[in-house]
């Protein structure tokens, strides 16, 4: 290989932030779905050919680009530089190919995911170093395009809670994480088109199936735990939550731990005592345990399984099957640290945790590991059990017991060294683990050995022997039936052992013996599997009392769990069959184990007769449904594309346009435009065509729409909502007239009637709906209010203002009246019924009962002599000095019973003039009034002196062409007989001048000839 084509680059970088003020959110989420590129764990290998020789300037140039990705994805995540990133992004380090958007979409949506979780939680970068090293590169000249491979290592990233004392954050680490970054030269400078990585971020989220705006919108702040909380409660530092995980059982383990703190479990090894005794004695050991057999968490066992080992304590993985057989996380501390906090990085099983800062954030079940010297060598751990108070007890092995307080501590304990780790459990990754073991006779069987190995009934009291008869030789076949298998019908086993107690020894366990392991449908007749396979499994060494495992059962319990008729919770049966050898080795049975055959023997009875040791990940063969199909806006609309928002049951893909089917009334030419999305939401965009009716999107029985794990959709789907779809515009069908016409009435209504119900019908500025055409006299008219009576019918108020003639309600396009879809209305309505307004009444006296009345003395103040016949009627005084007064009749019996006079005026029209003017002699012109007349309704020489009804209610004005006009006052109008007559007496304020010359004015009568000269009252009035 040519040394000339690899480089190593080790880059480290250190920011120190002052922090001030919360986080933001430099990045936006996105809603396309996430991709699951699968990162090598192959270095790429570059070609021996010309031309892929990667010089010294490409490599710089190529660090150059990769490094200042690295950076920027970094900074993202600082408060100093979060607005820099929101404004810039990563700048001019994305191709423009759609790749690369493609990439940088989804890039920045993780990003966005991952500050949203540290706003929620108010957490803080104080400072980060990360190192990369790369380890190939590949340079293909002709496209132009470079691939490198990477590994990069953030060995700190400091956080820390505003809620938290800021002298203590606390530390997250991640290895080992694999990039291939293809990159692209444009315009001479390397470009990042893609970055392949799976971080546990991405691996949550693509195991979810949910888009990072999906996460960005529901993810809450994860609430603060504290050590007395019954149930699971993420911290600060909590991980996301993980589709392929489950839950900490923390007071299963918490009882585990109370109950075998002084009393040691007899199925696991001691690592405190004997020639396997560990540094640190029992005490993770004895953590371990309470995790699995309490706390429901699954064992990490690597595959295949190491074979037995007497070291026993070098291999991968978390478990523990036999004192031969377990892997190094189990049983030692600083291996047991490093996996919990790390495994969801690189495991698939086992416990998942983080480090939590303070004492009083971690829970009952929680772990604490020690360095009693501060030399970074992790010395002990214990379990949380209780709180009291402040004070935190643990429970532990080497010292055994429960209760101590926070921990026992050496002799050997410096507080000037002594470091502590507060490890949260958070969750179990995988599956629930799945264990169960043999509880009664019935679920052993085996031969009689003392009876050539005769088979027996399984009630027979029994022991269980693998190998061959040692009296005939013959193949021994013996079984357990494990019953309640938790294990849901179609999953992928990742492991199954047996584990079972060596029993003896006698003679014939010297020699090992070989099995074949396999089921027997005819042995144990309530189980109907069959499994076609065998695993083969040697058996040496046998130590009396001492577990031995099983090779891996995965192979033939596979096809059962994936039958059609498995269901979790029923039984498998496990057969052994010697595979020729003369050998027999006994194994613990539950006969032996209760004293079927001897007295019972006190040391057996915690013993496992046998047990099945199981871990799967469940795989989905649940078909995605549609749960919705919703509007993803108002109904009606008059759109031209409408969306419809369809959410299946869980993340499916192959969605398109072909997968929907319309479903329509009255429209024509509607059609899907386009369908996006991702995971389990998607939308549909439906171009609505012409006319009016309803639109429906259905979903075919498409099977091109499957779910992640390649489940076709199960129906399709019709009970979506509908649109309606209205693209008429609304219009007036009438404005007519409530009331009667003609009116005086001071309010008027109008009724109008839309041809469908219609919104925004008002007079509020800037959009009046409606306007006046008014003829005649009327003016002051206005629309004073505008009431609904249905939605397609309304009741406008109009003040008919004063004057007479007519008024039409108008409606005016322009303004904001609509329809429910959104049709202005756009046709000025001009053709309504019109009111005519007939406010003023004009009468002419009645001549029959006018006339004048002479003053019988100057000085009688009652009247003399009179003439009702005359065609005239005389004002002023005569030579006698003797004073003029005038009666007129008018009947204004026609005005309605309830009218409001607003103005009456008393017209007369100059017939003649005797002597001087009197007007300017005698003062003012004056009107009494007496209802309905002053005496008899005929004229009489009294009327001169009679009571009026209202004294002075007017004075007449100066004459316009001889016409003489006096105006009402209020004391007058109100007076008017409404429904009578109404008698009117003239007279000057001064009765006479005493000149002895007549000084008088002649007005024209009701009994003159010519009607255009009668007294006249104008009345003015409104009915309310």
């Amino acid at each position: 290989m040519n040394k000339s084509k690899y480089f190593t680059s080790v880059v480290v970088m250190m920011v120190i932030i002052l922090i001030v003020g919360n986080w933001v959110m430099p990045v936006q989420a996105n809603t396309t779905g996430i991709g699951t590129p699968v990162p090598t764990g192959t270095p790429l290998v570059t070609p021996n050919t010309p031309g892929n020789v990667v010089s010294a300037e490409q490599q710089e140039e190529l660090k150059s680009a990769i490094q200042s990705y690295f950076e920027i994805r970094y900074r993202a995540l600082s408060v100093l530089y979060s607005d820099d990133f929101k404004k810039n992004g990563f700048g001019n380090l994305i191709s423009e190919g759609a790749d690369a958007k493609t990439f940088l979409s989804a890039e920045l949506g993780k990003l966005a995911v991952e500050i949203k979780r540290a706003e929620l939680n108010h957490l803080r970068y104080v400072k980060y170093k990360y190192s990369l090293d790369i380890r190939n590169i590949f340079i293909d000249a002709q496209t132009q395009s470079a691939t490198v491979s990477l590994i990069e290592e953030h060995d700190v990233i400091d956080e820390i809670s505003m809620e938290l004392s800021p002298e203590n954050p606390f530390v997250s680490h991640s290895y080992n994480l694999e990039h291939t970054i293809l990159l692209h030269k444009e315009q001479g400078q390397w470009k990042i088109v893609s970055d392949e990585y799976l971080d546990y971020l991405w691996r949550v989220l693509r195991q979810a199936g949910k888009s990072t705006d999906y996460w960005v919108h529901n993810m809450k702040a994860a609430p603060r735990s504290t050590v007395r909380s019954e149930n699971e409660t993420a911290n600060i530092n909590a991980l996301l939550e993980d589709a392929s995980s489950h839950a900490y059982d923390r007071d299963g383990a918490v009882d585990y731990a109370n109950g075998h703190a002084n009393e040691y479990n007899p199925n696991y090894p001691r690592y405190d005592i004997g020639d396997d005794a560990l540094p640190w004695g029992d005490c993770i050991n004895f953590v371990s345990q309470a995790l699995y057999e309490g706390g429901n968490v699954s064992m990490e066992i690597p595959s295949p399984l190491p074979p037995p080992s007497d070291a026993g304590n070098g291999e991968e993985g978390w478990y523990l099957l036999n004192g031969m057989q377990r892997g190094r996380y189990w049983n030692d501390v600083g291996a047991f640290y490093n996996f919990v906090t790390q495994s969801y990085e690189f495991w698939h099983e086992g416990p998942e945790g983080s480090d939590v800062p303070y004492l009083n954030d971690i829970m009952l079940g929680d772990v604490i590991v020690y360095d009693w010297t501060g030399n970074g060598t992790w010395d002990h751990a214990v379990i949380v059990v209780d709180k009291v108070g402040t004070d935190i007890f643990v429970a532990s092995h080497t010292p055994d017991g429960t209760g101590h307080y926070t921990a026992f501590f050496p002799l050997s304990y410096d507080p000037n060294l002594t470091q502590m780790k507060f490890i949260h459990i958070e969750q179990s990754d995988g599956h629930p683990p799945v264990k169960t073991e043999i509880t009664a006779r019935a679920d052993d069987w085996g031969p009689n050995l003392y009876d050539n190995c005769t088979p027996p009934t399984l009630t027979t009291n029994n022991e269980i022997y693998f190998g061959a008869c040692p009296s005939n030789g013959n193949p021994i076949t013996s079984g357990f039936r494990f019953n309640n298998i938790q294990i849901p019908r179609g999953a992928d086993l990742k492991y199954a052992y047996i584990t079972f107690t060596v029993d003896g020894p006698y003679y014939w366990n010297t020699a090992p013996i070989s099995v074949n392991i396999y089921e027997q449908t005819n042995s144990l007749t309530t189980v109907t599997w069959n499994i076609d396979g065998a695993v083969s499994q040697d058996y040496d060494n046998w130590i009396w009392r001492g577990k031995r495992t099983t090779s891996d059962l995965q192979t033939i319990l596979e096809p059962i769990i994936g039958a059609g008729s498995w269901n979790s919770g029923q039984s498998l049966s496990i057969m052994f069959m010697n595979n020729g050898s003369g050998n027999a080795r006994r194994v613990m049975a539950i006969d032996r184990k209760l004293g079927t055959f001897y007295p019972p023997d006190p040391s057996l009875a915690n013993y496992w007769t046998a047990r099945l040791i199981a871990a799967y990940s469940a795989v989905d063969v649940t078909s995605p449904v549609i749960n919705s199909i919703t509007r993803a806006s108002a109904s009606p609309t008059n759109a031209s594309n409408i969306d419809f928002t369809v959410v299946f049951s869980e993340s499916v893909t192959g969605v398109d346009a072909s997968d929907f089917i319309l479903t329509t009334s009255g429209v024509s030419g509607a059609s899907i435009t386009s369908v996006s999305g991702s995971g389990d939401t998607y939308t549909a965009t439906v171009n609505t065509g012409s006319g009016d009716g309803t639109i429906r999107l259905d979903v075919s029985n498409s099977n091109t729409i499957t779910d992640l794990a390649s489940n076709p959709l199960d129906g399709g789907y019709t009970g979506g909502e509908t649109y309606g779809v209205d693209k008429t515009i609304p219009v007036v069908l009438s404005s007519a007239r409530v009331s009667a016409s003609p009116t005086a009435n001071a309010n008027v209504d109008f009724t109008v009637t839309f041809s469908e119900p219609v919104t925004g019908v008002d007079t509020v500025a800037p959009f009046d709906d409606f306007s006046l055409s008014t003829t005649g006299t009327v003016i002051g008219a206005t629309v004073t209010s505008i009431t609904p009576t249905s939605p397609a019918v309304y009741t406008v108020r109009v003040n008919t203002g004063s004057g007479d003639g007519t008024i039409r309600l108008n409606v005016i396009s322009g303004g904001s009246i609509m329809d429910s879809a959104h049709n202005t209305f756009a046709t000025d309505f001009l053709t309504g019924e019109a009111y005519t307004i007939k406010k003023t009444l004009t009468v002419q006296s009645v001549g029959t009962y006018d006339g004048w009345v002479l003053e019988s003395t100057e000085t009688s103040g009652v009247g003399g002599t009179m003439n009702s016949a005359a065609t005239t009627v005389n004002l002023g005084d005569d030579a006698s000095n003797r004073q003029y007064v005038g009666i007129l009749h008018f009947d204004t019996s026609s005005l309605p019973d309830t009218a409001v006079v607003t103005s009456a005026t008393l017209k007369i029209k100059k017939y003649s003039l005797t002597g001087t003017n009197p007007f300017t002699i005698l003062g003012n012109l004056l009107v009494d009034m007496r209802k309905p007349s002053f005496g008899a309704v005929d004229l009489a020489v009294g009327d001169f002196q009679a009571a009026a009804g209202r004294v002075a209610v007017a004075v007449f004005g100066t004459p316009v062409n001889n016409w003489y006009s006096a105006v009402l006052n209020s004391s007058g109008r109100n007076y008017i007989n409404l429904t009578g007559t109404t008698q009117f007496r003239l007279r000057f304020t001064t009765d006479d001048n005493n000149n002895g010359v007549a000084d008088y004015m002649k007005f024209y009568s009701g009994d003159h000839g010519n009607v255009g000269v009668w007294p006249t009252f104008v009345i003015e009035y409104y009915v309310p």
